[in-house]
């Protein structure tokens, strides 16, 4: 039931929660069994992501009085240093405040990179583990930079 996946997940859930639930009820063995019967690619339940293009998101961000911050830009591996430059430029124009610079995956090169390119644009720098939960190698509170005066008066608004 649903009031199962949201004792495993708190306010939000995906696959993983479910299958976690699943195994908590005794319907598979493990995760694996769970992801293979249930809710992986190509099985009954699987639901692909829905996503929402980086404009909507700052948008709706903004407009909820959020502070829209881009997420691992390291990940952004289909862009060049100059195009990805433009866009996160772009994304300024349209509410975006920051950029995730401390990131458990970013090298430190590209942590002192996506450093710089923030203080250019005028953009704070934020940190964050990418954690999910259970069974991950990501864990909370890592990378564990510590957030500078700029971004600590964004996010809180002062």
């Amino acid at each position: 039931s649903l009031k199962d996946i949201e004792l495993t997940a708190g306010d939000s859930f995906g696959s993983t929660h479910i299958v976690r639930a699943l195994v908590k009820k005794g319907v598979v063995e493990n995760n694996r069994e769970g992801f293979e019967r249930y809710v992986g690619f190509g099985a009954p339940c699987f639901v692909g992501e829905l996503r929402m293009s980086a404009e909507e998101a700052v948008k709706t961000i903004v407009e909820a009085g959020g502070t829209a911050v881009l997420a691992h830009p390291g990940k952004m591996k289909k862009l060049g240093a100059v195009q990805k430059e433009k866009f996160i430029g772009y994304l300024k124009t349209l509410g975006l405040s920051g950029i995730e610079a401390h990131y458990f995956s970013h090298t430190d090169t590209e942590t002192e990179y996506y450093v710089r390119l923030a203080d250019r644009l005028g953009l704070i720098c934020t940190s964050g583990s990418d954690c999910h939960g259970e069974g991950r190698e990501e864990r909370i509170g890592s990378p564990g930079a510590e957030l500078d005066l700029r971004a600590q008066k964004v996010l809180l608004k002062l």
